[in-house]
């Protein structure tokens, strides 16, 4: 059915309820009454009237497989994704489509992501690749299909596949908390695969692209921790302390660090540092001096006696810190310790 200009006019200028009144005084009109009412996101309304049409297009089927993906009817999603045949796609017939930039090719890249991803969170692994391959001859520049591609093969063991999804991922988003997130799931591989020096740069460029990031705080923090690197965490805080963000960066990954600590301490896996409890030792301790607001900092070195690591750190944090208002980050400004006595 041809759509007069003034219903697509509406339609272009969002003037849902008026595109809606004239669809209404068209006999047959009911699939462009219900593409109205899906684009005006009266989903409900869009269904019902959607069901019971004898018309089953290409576009009612995806937009009742969206309808049902927004409402968790995943086996329905699949099912009418699944109906949709490559040859039938045509979106200047239709209302909803007709201005989709990238035209049909777009659409299928669309329609094969959306049944990955379900693929994907079924298990079904082969299929959700064959899908995202698919999806991708259609749209090379789309980040999120290589990105579950990555997801995919690091499930299966393929690491340097997943590597190399997810650095093409990272090349093709603007979007930098995705970015950060990418670099988090890089550094998981490299880690897996015992290479803790990329794991650690990896880890690092996601908190750059979002130190809040608790994840890769929390990644680095455990390999600082289990892999023995007092020295390098020192020369990876100069560094970071370099970028703009630098000072909460450095600060979330310390609290990483202690919490680490603790954890150890308390599931008993921190046995070298708690050889000689109930006995005072020395500690060397590098910490951090300055005021955030100032923007810059020294490191200053100082020696604690302890009965264990974890008190050594509650002793050292009170005699250096980084100042920001009025109050210390304690426990956030240690940047290196080791016990050098006993």
């Amino acid at each position: 059915m041809e759509i007069s200009k003034e219903i697509l006019k509406d339609i272009a200028e969002f003037k849902f309820d008026a595109a809606l009144e004239k669809a209404s005084l068209i006999k047959g009109g009911e699939k462009l009454r219900a593409d109205i009412l899906f684009m005006s996101g009266k989903f409900s309304e869009a269904e019902y009237i959607y069901s019971y049409i004898r018309e089953k297009s290409w576009d009612t089927s995806l937009n009742r497989a969206l309808i049902a993906l927004s409402e968790g009817r995943i086996s329905d999603a699949r099912t009418f994704l699944l109906s949709i045949k490559d040859r039938d796609i045509n979106p200047e017939h239709s209302p909803v489509y007709i201005q989709k930039r990238g035209g049909k090719e777009r659409i299928v890249a669309e329609i094969n992501t959306y049944l990955g991803v379900l693929y994907k969170n079924s298990g079904d692994y082969n299929s959700a690749l064959k899908c995202f391959r698919k999806a991708s001859l259609n749209d090379s520049e789309n980040a999120l299909i290589p990105a579950n591609m990555g997801d995919i093969y690091f499930k299966q063991g393929n690491n340097e596949q997943a590597v190399a999804a997810y650095l093409k991922a990272i090349k093709l988003t603007d979007d930098n908390f995705r970015k950060a997130h990418l670099y988090n799931d890089v550094g998981l591989v490299y880690y897996r695969q015992g290479l803790l020096a990329k794991a650690v740069e990896s880890f690092k460029q996601s908190l750059i692209f979002d130190p809040e990031y608790g994840n890769a705080s929390h990644n680095l923090g455990m390999i600082y921790i289990k892999g023995g690197m007092p020295d390098k965490i020192k020369d990876d805080y100069k560094e970071l302390l370099k970028h703009e963000d630098g000072v909460d960066i450095v600060l979330n990954i310390t609290r990483s660090v202690i919490e680490e600590v603790n954890r150890q301490s308390k599931t008993g896996r921190a046995e070298k540092q708690h050889a000689g409890a109930g006995k005072v030792m020395t500690y060397e301790c590098v910490v951090k001096k300055g005021h955030a607001g100032a923007g810059s900092y020294s490191e200053s070195k100082i020696y604690v006696e302890a009965k264990s690591i974890l008190e050594a750190m509650e002793i050292a944090k009170q005699k250096g810190g980084v100042k920001k208002g009025k109050a210390y980050n304690a426990g956030q400004s240690i940047i290196a310790i080791r016990q050098i006595s006993n």
